[in-house]
């Protein structure tokens, strides 16, 4: 009887196995995509902190992936021009040829001075960065839209996105997604 169990107990995990593999989901070429573009993010982030230091700006900690911001680049990347209206000094999406090179949008988003350091106020201590392909109309030249935004510490995120007025306009950036670039990770 106990055999029977442990077959039956195999055959099921076999099956669930089975049905994973099986189910849709992420391509290699989704998955080799996904690496390129988390090699040139990493590539942008290097840049990015390098600027800073060479500012003599306090260093901030990245957020390894942002859902919000990885979307916003996707949908700038689709309608070939940059979805966000800057309403705010620490975030930016922009397009470039060389992602891993200095440019002025890089270099402006790099200096970002914490308006509420000097004010006791909570401060901004981490930034995101995603990066999107796309082609040029005219050539099939690679080009690339980048995103970057700096955030506040994880705590006073929370606290803002929760127990303050900001609650009834947190999400209006997913008006702007495609239904493309929805999900997009």
């Amino acid at each position: 009887m106990n055999s029977d169990w442990l077959f039956n107990l195999g055959r099921a995990l076999l099956l669930v196995a089975v049905l994973s593999l099986a189910a849709p989901g992420q391509t290699r070429q989704d998955a080799q995509e996904q690496n390129l573009r988390r090699k040139v993010e990493d590539e942008v982030a290097r840049l990015f902190e390098k600027l800073r230091a060479e500012q003599g700006l306090p260093s901030l900690t990245r957020i390894k992936h942002r859902q919000s911001l990885e979307e916003l680049v996707c949908t700038s990347a689709m309608l070939d021009k940059a979805v966000w209206r800057e309403n705010s000094p620490g975030a930016l999406i922009y397009r470039t040829d060389n992602p891993a090179a200095s440019s002025p949008e890089l270099e402006r988003i790099a200096r970002f001075k914490d308006p509420l350091e000097s004010k006791n106020q909570p401060s901004f201590t981490r930034y995101a960065v995603a990066v999107w392909p796309s082609a040029r109309p005219e050539s099939e030249q690679p080009l690339y839209w980048v995103g970057i935004q700096i955030y506040m510490s994880a705590w006073w995120e929370f606290i803002d996105n929760n127990f303050t007025d900001n609650r009834s306009y947190k999400d209006d950036w997913k008006k702007l997604v495609t239904p493309q670039c929805r999900g997009v990770d």
